[in-house]
């Protein structure tokens, strides 16, 4: 029986290249499947964006989940110990400095929002909606450049 095949779009998790140690995650992941390549190889796209990778078909699981788009890139972000940005709650101006936003972070409790520059949350889906619940904001943005001041 031969190695399967994965076509583009299938979710995959990656056997480490190196044993990983007890504390590790045993399966990297999930990734997506971009295109099958010569040499059994397959060339993968994180879930959560970032730098596509070329792994042999051997190193390749399934991924065996109903899990939503937005459930997986929980998981791979707790992998990549990245935090996801929950909602932004408020926006402040400080004295010589450009706007900043208060970020509630996924999984975390209020006391743990953090005040972030514009730069660090302007591409956010939670940026835009906080401009929608923020007419006057928006209005701003659309007048002046990223770094309004009061």
């Amino acid at each position: 029986m031969g190695e399967k095949i994965y076509k583009k779009g299938d979710r995959v998790l990656v056997v480490p290249a190196i044993t990983p140690r007890k504390h590790l995650p045993v399966l990297k992941g999930p990734y997506l499947v971009e295109k099958e390549l010569d040499g059994g190889k397959y060339s993968l796209l994180p879930i959560n964006g970032g730098e596509k990778i070329t792994v042999p078909t051997r190193r390749l699981r399934d991924c065996k989940t109903s899990a939503e788009e937005s459930e997986l890139k929980q998981i791979a972000a707790r992998e990549e110990k990245e935090f996801i940005v929950s909602e932004i709650t408020a926006h402040r101006y400080g004295r010589k400095k450009p706007i900043e936003f208060k970020v509630r972070w996924l999984e975390y409790p209020p006391s743990e929002d953090t005040w972030e520059p514009h730069w660090s949350v302007k591409d956010l889906e939670a940026f835009e909606k906080y401009l929608e619940r923020n007419p006057k904001l928006q209005k701003r943005f659309d007048e002046k450049d990223v770094n309004i001041k009061k």
